[in-house]
């Protein structure tokens, strides 16, 4: 419902606060980012978005030929939960691990907006991740077409 969604987002910025607050005193953040950063930030987090939004509507899709996902789900939000830098920092992952993050999108969707806002990539680093995010939107809006025009043929509805 409306209600729910628009209430839960003023819920949980309330209830994160404090705890933003409290962090902010013990590691005593400092964020200095250089214009290049910034602007980077501002298209790398546009991009972020739409990876993830086209790679979780062609999860969506798999509905079109079953109805038991759960698995398939849980393997995915896993994966992305480890590569991307939202549960482990990605400098704390094992070099098979790392690379692996560095060519799969999970980290274009979280872990790299973010080292661009902290400013720890070279000017370089921040090219080759604006490169990678749109390598992956053109993977990610392929695939949306290829498996919506595949599922559409393909497509059964279940009850009444």
């Amino acid at each position: 419902p409306a209600f729910v969604s628009g209430f839960y987002l003023p819920v949980m910025i309330v209830l994160w606060l404090p705890i933003a607050f409290g962090l902010s005193l013990v590691f005593d953040p400092s964020l200095s980012p250089r214009p290049a950063e910034i602007a980077t930030f501002a298209i790398a987090i546009w991009g972020a978005y739409l990876i993830r939004s086209m790679l979780l509507w062609v999860l969506g899709m798999i509905t079109f030929w079953t109805t038991r996902v759960s698995a398939i789900y849980d393997t995915y939000f896993t994966a992305e939960l480890l590569l991307s830098g939202r549960l482990v920092p990605l400098a704390l992952l094992p070099a098979w691990a790392a690379g692996l993050a560095d060519v799969l999108p999970f980290k274009y969707t979280f872990g790299y907006p973010i080292e661009v806002l902290a400013g720890s990539l070279s000017t370089t680093e921040l090219f080759t991740g604006l490169a990678f995010q749109a390598a992956w939107i053109a993977i990610g809006t392929a695939l949306v077409a290829a498996v919506w025009r595949v599922g559409v043929r393909r497509y059964g509805a279940v009850g009444t």
